[in-house]
């Protein structure tokens, strides 16, 4: 049997390489184009550069771990590179054309609409929303109508015809041509039991209107997901989030996770409860869950979130962590906690409660560029972040204040 190789050594490979061990195959080594990555080693295995694993092994298969449009990047890199269709194993056909990674694989639903992306950085447009329908099956079939419709008017040069017009999302790349929903996202306005000042889906704990309740409450998930499936939408590799309210006070919990947890899990939760299913369907490879703490002090938390619980959250997330569950700890930074005291405690406590991942994140509704100040307190972050060996994700939410993070590193 020729030798596998994985070619790509970031996050998605986890979940793919679950995948490659489903098939039968142990990889022997990671393969990357990253000249930071090459030398190191990831998930147990050594990363090496094509280079390198050409004059190592000669005769070898690729599986590529990448995800969504990157992983088509990757097939149309290998083949300029000299690398057959044939030696890679889960090769699929695709075209270089305009278009949107986020168009092409990704469904978000609340109760009232279905779109296809809720992007919040350079740009503020409401991508299109389809309104529901009355029978899921109508539904479905004109939100994919919609969706291959604004594909081939962005593939053809019609972008300016579209809501999509002036999106940093929009580039030239490598799609495939079999579409497909690897992302879909729930985002009802389900009950929370905190009060985030910033948060767009309601102003006070547990105020949600009785017409969007009763919408929730009479939501048929078997027979949406279903219908997707069977229309050839929906993977066991997808990705599910749930997002929006908060799931481990939801009534309608159980159903929810009895319906979903055969997919890859994104759990949006504020860990104010512990959950021990949850914390096991988080722990699978290529499942994770984010939780937005925003404070490093427990008199910001209170400020922020509505709610003495910091300490709990972080007890929590203790428990979490020690059952193996995959978490990143966001913080959305605000005039209240952008400071040292915070920014220190957020890191210590993430420190403490053996968490690997941070996500910094901005408002949304910010309408001035952010100061010298707040720029250096999030190269704070960031800095005390890697000395601790935490791995930092930049917000697409931080928009072009991105470019101005770096000065300060």
């Amino acid at each position: 049997m020729r030798t596998l190789i994985l070619y790509g050594a970031g996050k998605n490979a986890v979940k793919e390489l679950e995948n490659v061990r489903k098939a039968g195959y142990s990889p022997v080594s990671f393969c990357d184009a990253d000249p930071d990555k090459q030398g190191t080693n990831y998930l147990g295995l050594p990363v090496n550069s094509l280079e390198t694993i050409k004059e190592a092994y000669g005769d070898f298969f690729l599986w590529v771990t990448l995800a969504s449009e990157n992983k088509y990047n990757a097939f149309d890199y290998l083949i300029r590179q000299g690398i057959w269709t044939e030696q890679i194993l889960n090769y699929e056909e695709y075209s270089r054309y305009e278009g949107c990674s986020l168009l092409e694989t990704q469904l978000v639903v609340d109760q009232n609409s279905l779109f296809h992306c809720c992007y919040v950085g350079e740009t503020r447009n409401d991508p299109p929303k389809l309104q529901w329908r009355e029978q899921i099956e109508d539904t479905v079939n004109a939100f994919l109508e919609s969706r291959n419709q604004l594909i081939k008017q962005i593939k053809h040069g019609e972008v300016e015809k579209t809501p999509c017009a002036g999106c940093p999302s929009i580039k030239e790349g490598a799609y495939s041509d079999v579409k497909g929903i690897s992302s879909l996202s729930f985002g009802f306005d389900s009950p929370c039991n905190l009060a985030c000042y910033y948060c767009v889906h309601r102003n006070a704990v547990n105020k949600i209107s009785v017409e969007a309740e009763s919408q929730i409450r009479s939501f048929a998930w078997k027979e949406f997901i279903r219908c997707l499936e069977q229309k050839g939408q929906l993977a066991e590799s997808s990705t599910i989030t749930l997002a929006a309210g908060e799931l481990t006070c939801d009534p309608r919990k159980k159903d929810i996770l009895d319906t979903v947890e055969q997919y890859h899990l994104a759990i949006l939760t504020n860990a104010v409860l512990y959950d021990d299913r949850i914390a096991a369907l988080i722990a699978r490879p290529g499942s994770s869950s984010t939780v937005s703490v925003d404070a490093g002090t427990k008199e910001t938390y209170r400020k922020v979130k509505g709610l003495d619980a910091f300490e709990r959250v972080f007890a929590n997330l203790r428990k979490y962590a020690s059952q193996g569950s995959n978490l990143t700890l966001k913080y959305i930074f605000l005039p209240e906690n952008c400071n040292t005291e915070n920014v220190e405690g957020f890191i210590q406590n993430t420190v403490t409660c053996g968490v690997k991942n941070i996500y910094i994140s901005d408002n949304i509704f910010r309408t001035k560029p952010h100061s010298d100040e707040d720029m250096e307190q999030m190269a704070k972050m960031v800095t005390l972040a890697r000395k601790n060996d935490i791995q930092v994700i930049l917000g697409d939410e931080i928009g072009e204040d991105k470019q101005r993070l770096i000065q300060y590193l």
